[in-house]
């Protein structure tokens, strides 16, 4: 929730033909948490990306072991994992990161 002005404010920095950001809402029993409340929080925040829900046994490696939350992944465009982090980002930090080769 604490990141989430950030990367608003990183998505009208940078457009979508520059920069690909997608949040995935990982789905809980405990705090409980629905597919319809992200959408709610999406629409209740303007939140100006892509978001989903989804359940993380059916995610990929390495998505489906997050510890921590936040966590960003920074793909290049081959597909590589340039950097994973955990923990609120700064939308500077951010910045830095995507321009960091």
């Amino acid at each position: 929730r604490a990141e989430v002005p950030h990367l608003i404010a990183l998505r009208n920095l940078i457009s979508e033909d520059k920069l690909v950001m997608l949040a995935i809402s990982y789905i809980s029993t405990a705090p409980r948490e629905t597919t319809e409340m992200v959408k709610n929080f999406v629409e209740e925040k303007k939140i100006n990306y892509t978001v989903f829900s989804a359940d993380a046994s059916t995610m990929p490696t390495p998505f489906r072991y997050i510890r921590g939350i936040p966590c960003s992944f920074f793909i290049d465009k081959q597909g590589k994992i340039k950097l994973a982090t955990e923990g609120l980002l700064p939308l500077g930090d951010i910045k830095a990161i995507l321009q960091a080769e």
